[in-house]
């Protein structure tokens, strides 16, 4: 069963798991994705379309898209990627640890990138192929 598949992502120097929502979960989330990242979604389209690393991409893009970003509807977003549904767990001492927002802190303190790559691993899991299919209306990241 796809909602089973287990997705191993590393991350800096920590190992994740990552299990896709529930379809009726991610049709929800859709909706609020896509307001809370529309400003971004061109940015999002190119690096996932293109298969590009957010930081590889033009920065100039990046930034001025990502200050149109509300910062508690991110912080709401986030939660609601990594933590609500437990679907992405650490690997810590051999075992897998659901995320939680004490071990985010604990982890992602003072490497933001890292949060918001394991983000973007999260919403490639759940939502992929849209991005890709936006990606080709886009255009490749590299080409622009």
């Amino acid at each position: 069963m796809k909602q089973f598949d287990v997705h191993d992502v590393t991350i800096g120097e920590n190992q994740f798991h990552i299990f896709p929502f529930p379809a009726m979960r991610a049709a929800n989330l859709s909706a609020e994705l896509m307001k809370t990242l529309a400003p971004i979604v061109p940015v999002i389209a190119t690096i996932m379309g293109g298969k590009e690393n957010i930081l590889s991409s033009d920065a100039s893009s990046v930034v001025s898209a990502l200050q149109t970003i509300d910062g508690d509807k991110l912080e709401n977003l986030l939660t609601k990627l990594l933590i609500r549904d437990r679907n992405v767990s650490i690997e810590q001492n051999g075992n897998a640890v659901p995320l939680t927002e004490s071990i985010i802190n604990e982890v992602f303190c003072a490497s933001i990138e890292d949060l918001y790559a394991l983000a973007i691993e999260v919403i490639k899991v759940n939502y992929g192929g849209f991005f890709e299919k936006l990606g080709l209306q886009y255009g490749n990241a590299g080409d622009q």
